[in-house]
């Protein structure tokens, strides 16, 4: 699902799991909350605000498949790569 994407996004850009504590182990009321540590600011804002998007707590709130892929195209044609 689209939350899950959204972690493993955020794993590939931090190397951590947006909601763990510290000692590795996921904390039940970070992820109930939606409590991670920012993204780092070497990524994009619009990367960054795509992940936010996609770990919204409320599922209603997530970007759609297709709305990820636009934004996705978008962000290719403003960077050009």
């Amino acid at each position: 699902d689209i939350w899950s994407l959204g972690c493993i996004m955020y794993f590939l850009c931090m190397l951590w799991h947006p909601f763990q504590d510290e000692n590795g182990e996921p904390v039940k009321q970070k992820i109930l909350d939606g409590e991670y540590p920012e993204i780092t600011e070497s990524y994009s804002q619009e990367l960054k605000d795509l992940i936010a998007d996609m770990l919204q707590v409320d599922p209603d709130q997530r970007p759609m498949a297709d709305q990820i892929i636009e934004r996705i195209q978008q962000a290719k044609e403003k960077y050009d790569f």
